[in-house]
């Protein structure tokens, strides 16, 4: 295969160039659609993308909001296929209630394929609302959900005590993808 950019200059050839094309990283859905501010709500998540990383062994994360990310365990990804008779059953809300919540969420048709992991936990962000009863800051509210994986970059080492000391190191650094999600995640007291 040979790629050109503007039609005339082409690269690949010999050897050949190799194009590996993976699925988008995107949340579609989730359930639950809220929990506690102290975290530990098993919420499952419903899109595209997670387990098709390349090399394969490539981490993806999961971020709600600004809190530490945590790395998607492809052991708990399964193939699904959507079902919207399904999914707002185990919400116990009639889909018309959700309308306002839904609204940044993808339209679903029944039997689309994607995938679906149960495994991520909401945070504990008890430390990001600080109040006193009877305050009433501090209530909750609205997080992004994302996904994302690390990206590696460039660096120089500033470590003295590691081999490589001022020279050229590669590092990875966490990135959660603005666009994989629109989707909220709610915290409550």
């Amino acid at each position: 295969m040979e790629i050109s950019i503007n039609g005339q200059d082409f690269i690949g050839g010999t050897p050949p160039l190799e194009v590996t094309f993976v699925d988008k990283l995107q949340i579609q859905k989730i359930a639950p659609l809220s929990g506690p501010l102290g975290g530990d709500t098993e919420v499952t998540l419903y899109g595209t993308g997670f387990a098709s990383a390349t090399p394969p062994e490539t981490p993806v994360y999961v971020k709600f909001g600004t809190a530490e990310a945590q790395v998607l365990e492809k052991s708990e990804i399964t193939d699904h296929y959507w079902n919207d008779e399904e999914y707002y059953n185990k919400l116990h809300f009639p889909k018309t209630m959700l309308r306002d919540t839904e609204a940044n969420d993808m339209e679903m048709v029944d039997g689309t394929t994607m995938k679906k992991y149960i495994a991520a936990v909401s945070p504990d962000i008890t430390r990001l609302y600080q109040y006193t009863t009877p305050d009433v800051a501090g209530l909750g509210g609205p997080v992004y959900i994302q996904v994302g994986e690390q990206v590696p970059i460039n660096v120089t080492e500033h470590d003295p005590s590691v081999s490589g000391f001022n020279g050229p190191a590669q590092k990875n650094i966490e990135v959660a993808y603005q666009d994989s999600s629109n989707i909220e995640f709610y915290f409550y007291r």
